[in-house]
């Protein structure tokens, strides 16, 4: 089904799709006037979904809207399983301002295949996990020409292995945010093998301010591997943190890098 959204500003204090939605196995286009036109702003009065997507839906795309919420909104809620649902979905040209977290990754299998093309985000504060990635199989998520910036939070916290690849755009966290995180307690099993790397960047422009981290692992061996091709690494007006804070397995490569 496609859905255009003709230029305007829309308000939403509810989820849009959830199990009370009678949507099983929906594909969907959801189009609007391009980001400066089309705004969805989604301001609920606590922290809820503005898709609960348990096993609902999948194979979608959404392009030039800019979605905007009161860092209590949440985007998306992805329960990989089911018959083949909540997978393959494609940003193209969005934005994303001031949400508490875009894509909560979950479940044991799909939530693969997950595209942002020419994009923008920003905006999170302190206590967003925009990216949070419990799912083994949340591999092959691409991001070309995306711009992640003033964010605050922490960008991709990996709970288990998956894998991310980063094509140019722009990242630069604020305050103490993190870009990317793998918390206490994880299970080591979850990670490596195909799974591996873990991060791929290629010629994407880092900027650290502030007190932030590129990477922060706090759970010991983990096999986690970051690969760095041709990035800008740039320290803003960082302090006296480590940068890079990592335990005692894996692999961080920097190939062809410049302005550390």
């Amino acid at each position: 089904i496609k859905i255009a959204i003709p230029a305007g500003h829309y308000r939403i204090t509810s989820s849009l799709i959830d199990s009370q939605s009678m949507v099983h196995a929906g594909k969907f286009t959801f189009e609007g006037d391009g980001w400066q036109n089309t705004v969805i702003e989604f301001i609920p009065d606590h922290e809820s979904f503005l898709f609960d997507n348990q096993q609902l839906f999948g194979f979608t795309r959404f392009s030039g809207i800019d979605f905007r919420s009161n860092n209590k909104g949440k985007f998306m809620n992805g329960v990989g399983g089911g018959s083949g649902n909540a997978q393959s979905f494609i940003f193209d040209n969005c934005k994303f301002s001031n949400w508490n977290s875009i894509i909560s990754s979950t479940g044991t299998t799909m939530m693969s295949e997950i595209t942002f093309r020419d994009c923008k985000i920003n905006g999170s504060d302190k206590n967003s996990v925009l990216f949070n990635l419990n799912n083994a199989q949340a591999v092959n998520w691409r991001f070309y020409s995306t711009d992640i910036e003033s964010v605050s939070g922490i960008i991709f916290n990996f709970k288990e292995g998956a894998s991310i690849s980063i094509y140019q755009g722009s990242i630069i966290p604020m305050g103490e945010g993190v870009v990317f995180n793998i918390p206490t307690n994880v299970d080591q099993n979850k990670f490596g093998g195909g799974n591996n790397p873990l991060v791929n960047c290629n010629g994407a422009r880092f900027e650290m301010r502030d007190k932030t981290q590129l990477i922060k692992i706090s759970t010991s061996k983990v096999y986690a591997c970051f690969d760095f091709y041709s990035c800008g690494m740039g320290g803003y007006n960082i302090t006296d943190q480590f940068v890079i804070e990592t335990t005692d397995t894996g692999r961080i490569s920097f190939i062809n890098c410049d302005n550390f």
